[in-house]
C-alpha cells in the first residue's frame, strides 16, 4: 500500500472510531434517560404518601399541640420536602440528560457523514493506484482503438464495453470482497 492509501486508510479507521465512541455515548445516554423516567412514577407516588404523611400530622397537632406532634410534623414536612426535590432533580437530570441526547444525535449524523466521505477518499485514492499501473501506452492504444472503431460506426461505449466487458453480481462482489481485504476497507 502506498502512503496516500495508508494516510487516507487513517482518517477513515479515526473517523470511524469517533462514530463508534458517539454511538455509545448515545446509548448510554439513552440508558440513562430510560432509567430516569422509569424513576418519576415512583417519586411521583412517593410525593403523594409524604403528603398524605403530612396531611395526618397536621390534624394531629391542630387537635393536640404536644412535642411528639410537633416532631412527627417537622420530620413529615421534610420528608414531604426531599420527595418534592427529589423528584424536581430527577426531572432536571432526565431534562438535562434529553439535551444531551439530543446533541450527541446531531453529532452522530455529522460523524458519520464524515466517516462515509473518509471511505469515498480511500476508495478514490486506491481507484488512483489503480489507475497508475496503466501504462500511457495502454492508454494511448485504447484512445486510437475507439477513434478507428467510431470511424467505421462504433460507439464509444461499445468499444469500451468490449474492452471492459460488464463484470455479473458475482464476479463484482467477489473482486470488491478481495478490494475490501486487500485495503481494509469496509
Amino acid at each position: 500500500m502506498s502512503n496516500a492509501v495508508i494516510e487516507v486508510r487513517r482518517k477513515y479507521d479515526d473517523a470511524k472510531q469517533n462514530v463508534e465512541a458517539c454511538q455509545a455515548s448515545i446509548l448510554e445516554l439513552q440508558k440513562k434517560c430510560d432509567e430516569l423516567q422509569e424513576s418519576l412514577p415512583e417519586l411521583s407516588r412517593a410525593i403523594e404518601n409524604a403528603k398524605r404523611a403530612k396531611t395526618s400530622a397536621l390534624d394531629a397537632f391542630a387537635l393536640n399541640s404536644n412535642e411528639k406532634n410537633c416532631d412527627r410534623l417537622k420530620r413529615v414536612r421534610l420528608a414531604h420536602e426531599d420527595a418534592i426535590k427529589q423528584r424536581g432533580e430527577t426531572q432536571e437530570l432526565l431534562e438535562a440528560s434529553e439535551r444531551g441526547l439530543k446533541t450527541r444525535q446531531a453529532e452522530f449524523i455529522r460523524l458519520n457523514e464524515a466517516m462515509s466521505v473518509a471511505r469515498r477518499q480511500c476508495w478514490e485514492t486506491v481507484a488512483d493506484e489503480i489507475q497508475k499501473k496503466i501504462s500511457t501506452d495502454m492508454i494511448m492504444a485504447i484512445q486510437e482503438l475507439i477513434i478507428c472503431k467510431t470511424q467505421t460506426g462504433g460507439t464509444r461505449q461499445h468499444v469500451l464495453n468490449t474492452i471492459f466487458p460488464q463484470l455479473n453480481p458475482g464476479e463484482y462482489q467477489s473482486s470488491r470482497d478481495t478490494l475490501m481485504e486487500q485495503y481494509n476497507i469496509d
